[in-house]
């Protein structure tokens, strides 16, 4: 692995910028689909699609009693507010979401950090990169 990493022009100095890029990007990833899966409900749409007011009356059902078990969240400055239920429900559709994703995020995560390491050593990434170069 060594020689294939410094045939790219990648040296162990370049692994920090490379992991805060991997994990800002994985970051992003995570509060992105939390807060869009909390905002737009896809288990109660599709719910709500599949079967009508009986899996809406379900799902209600689950969330009023993840209410009462996550009163953790209610510690958390910022989250007092939000309703605890929508949050561990939108938190459980956002890791099924990431995980369905992880065969196109996994490698798109590393692509954007080899990216950037070589974007910050003025070195064309790729050939996707190397066609916007001046």
């Amino acid at each position: 692995w060594k020689a294939y990493f410094l045939s790219k022009g990648l040296t162990p100095r370049d692994l920090p910028l490379a992991i805060v890029v991997h994990e800002g990007v994985g970051m992003s990833w995570l509060f992105g689909s939390w807060a869009a899966c909390y905002f737009l409900r896809p288990s109660k749409k599709l719910g709500a699609l599949a079967a009508g007011a009986r899996v809406e009356q379900a799902i209600e059902a689950a969330e009023r009693k993840v209410q009462a078990w996550s009163s953790s969240l209610a510690r958390i400055p910022g989250m007092r507010s939000a309703d605890r239920g929508r949050l561990a429900v939108s938190m459980a559709e956002a890791s099924l979401v990431r995980n369905v994703m992880r065969p196109v995020t996994i490698p798109l995560k590393l692509w954007l950090a080899w990216t950037a390491v070589s974007m910050a050593k003025g070195q064309p990434a790729s050939p996707l990169c190397s066609a916007y170069k001046a």
